[in-house]
């Protein structure tokens, strides 16, 4: 869950970011939430302050390491020669898409509370 407080809008607006975010990561049209966020920026589908509440959000809950991969090969045993392997990433983006789900959540509940 967010220490930070967010208005209702701003969450509303996360969680359309979000959404989209998804869409892309499980049609392979992205890899990682962050630039895929900037990406989706950049096609004016979102807003960059949007984008950048994120951005803090996912770097928040992944540092110190600086994406989900490492965060994943830092806290999670495996073998070292299956990271960077087509399994690895595979299952990552998988994790990706259940982690945004669980932020969807999480930021739709509270826009709910800040309404």
């Amino acid at each position: 869950m967010s220490t930070r407080k967010f208005t209702a809008r701003e969450c509303r607006q996360m969680v359309h970011a979000l959404k989209l975010a998804k869409k892309h990561i499980e049609n392979r049209a992205g890899r990682f939430i962050c630039l895929t966020l900037d990406s989706l920026v950049l096609h004016g589908e979102i807003q960059r302050r949007t984008a950048n509440l994120l951005q803090e959000v996912i770097m928040g809950r992944i540092s110190p390491y600086p994406s989900l991969d490492s965060w994943i090969v830092a806290n999670v045993s495996m073998t070292p020669a299956r990271f960077g392997s087509k399994v690895f990433v595979e299952d990552v983006r998988q994790h990706r898409v259940k982690w945004i789900d669980l932020l969807i959540k999480e930021f739709t509940d509270l826009a709910k509370v800040a309404s």
